[in-house]
């Protein structure tokens, strides 16, 4: 019975992890624990827009985020389910797994200690530590950090950097950024690893050399995370405090104290949570004012302080160790302390002085990682004991009291709902069920295939509050996968891209938005939302090139305004035709049809510098259809207006005219293709029916713009190494290296801000298509050109991509390379051995 009892024991750490991993899935089943800044998306499709460097949300905003990790996670789990709800158990449950596990192995391997059992203390107190409660449920920094410490330490343990442990520390970077472009985690994440090779090195666990001589693996992890590092590098160089909005003073001011002065004291952050806690008001108040939760606090640091003075081990590594670990834990009361004395002022003043550090206005990131420290600080307490009866005796009035701290996480009162913003959310349930009818629209909104804005008719919508008790930010951003705004961000609605209006009657918010709808413009309409489109006379297609456009005098190239505006004007009343394509939401393809003269290429997105246009040369000689013309009548019976989109989409009869105007230039590969429509059931996204089509949407001509999604994408590199318009490129290195015409940037001073938001390019057709083989000049003297617009930034996502791919592909060839040498030497010496 005693071996018995002594295995089961080793897996009471493991035992521990699944109960605890358990517990929010049991609280939350059936509901989605999210309100204030808590979110999760809701299905892979919600989060394309977040996978490129430029997010299609209130007239399009720049971010270098990092949604890789969700998408492929949606990705994988929706072979199985879509249920949202199911979801969000399996992701809280993953995230409790990977964090026990973690701080399990980075104690194993720290502490060598062989009962198991033991371990039991930092899984619990991690787990159940009170540091959550300061912050929302799906902490992904909490779950990876451990296992990042845990190669930092294996490193200085082993004093060795195997290529290996570089591909796993890239694998947690990855899955970590996901707070990207804040980049708080991972700036703690190498601040703590620059300490403990310093405080390792002056403790003698490791030595200089060990670094110096592993250069180059250290370069390999920059390789590694290039995909990171160089888009969010880039990022720095575009950003300012003041652009984003972002203020480091309390009440969102740059006056007075910084957010965290008075919450965040010392006292409190020994406790390792400040008193406004992620409950309710009542909650609060019973979890300050208990008088046994405060001393236990206390104790755990009384403890930790009397473990590593008083308690002798005789291994002189094991007390090195401590010492490491006490070295982060003062660093890191400093910095979760944040602006509070006794050293705020030294805080206060590093952030202010450097706008960059604006993502240290808060301090609960450093608390987090104060967790993991005390769990390994602690864990000495059961070690170096006379009789196993103390060690465990400790272990369980340790763990008792763990659980006493962290009662919140254990009965379930960390999980009920906050009222914040909506007096009627439930405090007595656990999460919230979102109404089906924001799902029920779900299809509809994925089925309109004309690029419009969807207008919000809330005052602003950066949070909302709803009847049926949701407060927090926008569900709306992470269900459709539409390019969203709100009243705030327009002005004149004439001016922006706005084709449809969507009124969230449930929102408890001011709606009084400068454009309205009638019943006959209703499309859908249920109990909580009313879907509709606003009159095609209003409608301005994301690109054209009407001259109607306002100049906005603050224009940032330096050019003289009035001189372009007088260019515009006077170069008559007649504007080309556009076609264009929506290749995703950094790129787009415009065929320009009869330009004359000086005209402006209008884009209804915010202006931005990193935009840039480029002249490429057409994928055809020719911008006509594919087939001879007589076959247009054979192309055309494989034409049929597709489902949602009857108001927006061109008739046969004007997809004929198009095409002899010259204003349709291909109708795509005519392959047969599919659109898969669902339906909402039983909190599930199920297939309805299948739409199959060989020629894609090509919208009706509004206001000169012809919307052709056949359009080519086109080479990812097509506007590489671009030449600059007017010069002579045609031996240049990108011909050389791909054999085509490089494509010729429209000169920055050309790209100026209209309508008070807009970008547009001033494009004089004359010039651009002089001896310029890309322009295709028409009998009446007019010309037809090719514009790519790009969001730059991307280019660099992409080049940090490749780098990354290719230095991992290099690694998984040299360890496949090394595995197979190894197991030769072992074979020789096998052989060695029977012949002797």
């Amino acid at each position: 019975m005693k071996i018995l009892f002594k295995k089961l024991a080793d897996f009471a750490p493991f035992i521990a992890i699944i109960i605890l991993a358990l517990l929010p899935v049991y609280y939350t089943w059936g509901r989605l624990p999210i309100w204030g800044d808590t979110i999760i998306p809701f299905s892979s499709s919600g989060l394309e827009k977040y996978l490129f460097q430029w997010i299609s949300l209130q007239n399009g905003q720049y971010f270098s985020l990092n949604y890789l990790p969700y998408f492929f996670f949606y990705k994988l789990i929706e072979l199985f389910t879509h249920n949202v709800y199911y979801i969000s158990a399996v992701l809280l449950f993953l995230l409790k797994i990977i964090a026990g596990l973690g701080i399990y192995k980075l104690s194993r391997l720290i502490y060598n200690e062989k009962r198991k059992v033991l371990y039991s203390l930092p899984v619990i107190f991690y787990l159940l530590s009170p540091a959550q409660l300061n912050a929302s449920y799906y902490l992904y920094i909490y779950s990876f950090a451990p296992w990042f410490l845990y190669f930092i330490f294996k490193i200085i343990k082993f004093r060795k950097i195997l290529i290996q442990d570089i591909i796993w520390l890239s694998i947690i970077l990855f899955f970590s950024s996901i707070n990207l472009p804040n980049p708080k985690y991972i700036f703690h994440l190498f601040l703590i690893s620059i300490i403990i090779f310093i405080a390792s090195s002056l403790f003698k666990l490791a030595n200089v050399n060990l670094f110096l001589k592993n250069w180059w693996k250290l370069l390999i992890f920059l390789f590694l995370s290039a995909y990171l590092i160089i888009p969010l590098f880039i990022f720095v160089t575009f950003y300012s405090a003041g652009k984003y909005d972002v203020h480091i003073k309390a009440g969102y001011q740059d006056e007075g104290q910084m957010i965290d002065f008075g919450e965040s004291t010392l006292d409190r952050m020994f406790k390792l949570h400040k008193d406004t806690l992620n409950l309710n008001k009542n909650a609060i108040i019973r979890y300050n004012s208990n008088a046994i939760i405060n001393l236990l606090s206390y104790l755990f640091v009384i403890l930790i302080i009397y473990s590593a003075i008083f308690l002798k081990n005789k291994n002189k590594d094991l007390r090195k160790y401590q010492y490491v670990l006490l070295t982060l834990s003062v660093v890191y009361l400093f910095l979760a302390a944040g602006p509070n004395p006794p050293l705020g002022f030294l805080y206060q003043h590093t952030v202010e002085s450097f706008s960059l550090l604006a993502f240290l206005r808060t301090t609960a990131g450093a608390t987090f990682f104060l967790s993991v420290f005390f769990a390994l600080l602690l864990f000495p307490l059961v070690l170096n004991q006379k009789t196993i009866k103390r060690q465990n005796i400790i272990l369980i009035l340790l763990i008792i009291a763990f659980c006493v701290v962290g009662y919140p996480l254990l009965n379930g009162e960390s999980y009920k709902n906050v009222k914040v913003g909506s007096p009627n959310t439930n405090t007595a349930e656990r999460g919230i069920k979102i109404p089906d009818d924001y799902f029920n629209i779900q299809d509809l909104l994925r089925s309109i295939k004309i690029d419009a804005k969807v207008l919000y008719t809330n005052a602003e919508y950066s949070y909302i509050a709803t009847a049926w008790g949701y407060f927090g930010v926008p569900i709306y951003d992470f269900i459709y996968n539409t390019n969203n705004v709100d009243c705030k961000n327009i002005t004149d609605p004439l001016l922006y891209n706005i084709g449809f209006i969507f009124t969230d009657k449930s929102s408890l918010d001011r709606q009084n938005c400068p454009l309205s709808t009638n019943k006959d413009d209703i499309i859908k309409q249920t109990n909580f939302i009313e879907f509709s489109k606003i009159s095609k006379d209003l409608f301005l297609p994301l690109f054209t090139a009407s001259k109607k456009i306002i100049f906005d005098e603050q224009n940032s190239s330096g050019s003289d305004i009035s001189e372009k505006t007088k260019e515009v004007e006077s170069s008559g009343d007649k504007s080309p035709v556009l076609e264009f394509k929506k290749i995703n939401p950094t790129k787009y393809r415009i065929r320009v049809h009869g330009a004359e003269g000086v005209f402006p290429l209008v884009f209804s997105e915010n202006f931005h510098d990193a935009w840039k246009a480029y002249l490429t040369q057409s994928s055809s000689p020719q911008l006509t259809v594919p087939n001879p013309f007589q076959n247009l009548n054979d192309q055309l019976s494989n034409y049929k207006i597709l489902d949602g989109n009857s108001e927006d989409q061109a008739s046969k009869d004007e997809l004929t005219e198009y095409i002899k105007n010259g204003w349709v230039t291909t109708l795509g590969d005519l392959k047969e293709k599919e659109i898969s429509h669902k339906k909402w059931e039983n909190n599930d996204e199920k297939t309805d029916y299948v739409e199959k089509y060989k020629i894609d949407f090509v919208s009706k001509n509004f206001q000169g713009t012809v919307q052709n999604d056949n359009l080519p994408e086109g080479k990812l590199w097509e506007t590489w190494l671009a030449g600059k318009a007017g010069e002579n490129t045609s031996n240049g290195l990108f011909s050389f290296l791909t054999r085509d015409k490089p494509a010729l940037q429209v000169p920055d001073e050309d790209h100026l801000m209209v309508n008070g938001y807009a970008n547009s390019w001033v494009i004089d057709s004359a010039k651009v298509c002089s001896g310029n083989s890309k322009c295709l000049k028409n009998p009446d003297g007019s010309f037809d050109m090719e514009f790519v617009v790009e969001f730059w930034p991307q280019k660099m996502y992409y080049l940090g991509v490749l780098v990354s791919g290719i230095t991992l592909l290099g690694c998984i060839i040299f360890l496949i390379c090394h595995w197979q040498i190894n197991k030769r030497r072992k074979n020789a010496g096998r052989n060695v051995e029977k012949i002797k």
